[in-house]
């Protein structure tokens, strides 16, 4: 899970991950679902990137009994957390029989166990898939979370700034196996975005 954003476009001077919506913070919402997905087999052990300007966000991670994994840098680019991310992964755990990662993003609140269960069995535990959702609502935004099947792990180390895997993968002829899904997944990267979580018919992850 990437955690360790800046979030310096919220504008309150708080870490946007920590601020409240429904009654808990954006990063808990998260959590919650990454816990019901490991309960439900989904997701084996879970890595969360932070930065060392909220500790919070590792100290709930740790309560939510994922391996919190500090970056470096207050204001890391994507690539430094993901790098990071696999680094910690592969040195932590034991690797044996996973097939593939699951990326997420701290600052999506809605993030729904459906979606994560949707792109794990599109995937059918294939080392060579690429998988990521396609939300109805927003169809020609990238769709998270992004399952990267451990063949292509070492896409990783060729990451660079805050461009991601998709100039990667472009380069190499490769494509996301997209898998539809309803609704919308958005970030949360202004104060405002918080109000437009609120969506009709929208129910949060218990």
């Amino acid at each position: 899970m990437l955690a360790a954003g800046s979030g310096t476009r919220f504008g309150t001077g708080q870490n946007k991950l920590l601020a409240r919506w429904r009654g808990r913070s954006l990063i808990e919402h998260v959590l919650a679902t990454v816990v019901s997905a490991r309960a439900e087999g989904l997701l084996g052990d879970v890595v969360v990137v932070y930065s060392p300007a909220a500790p919070e966000v590792g100290a709930l991670a740790t309560a939510a009994d994922c391996d919190a994994v500090m970056v470096t840098r207050e204001r890391p680019a994507i690539a430094e957390s993901i790098k990071a991310g696999f680094v910690a992964l592969e040195a932590i755990h034991d690797l044996t029989g996973v097939t593939a990662s699951l990326v997420l993003l701290g600052d999506q609140p809605r993030l729904s166990l459906d979606a994560i269960r949707a792109v794990v069995k599109r995937a059918g535990g294939a080392p060579a898939a690429l998988v990521r959702p396609r939300y109805a609502g927003a169809p020609d935004a990238p769709g998270h979370p992004v399952l990267l099947g451990r063949a292509h792990w070492p896409l990783v180390t060729l990451a660079e700034g805050d461009r991601g895997l998709d100039r990667i993968m472009a380069d190499r002829g490769l494509q996301w196996d997209r898998v539809d899904q309803p609704g919308t997944n958005p970030d949360v990267d202004t104060e405002s975005d918080l109000g437009l979580l609120d969506a009709p018919g929208y129910q949060p992850p218990p």
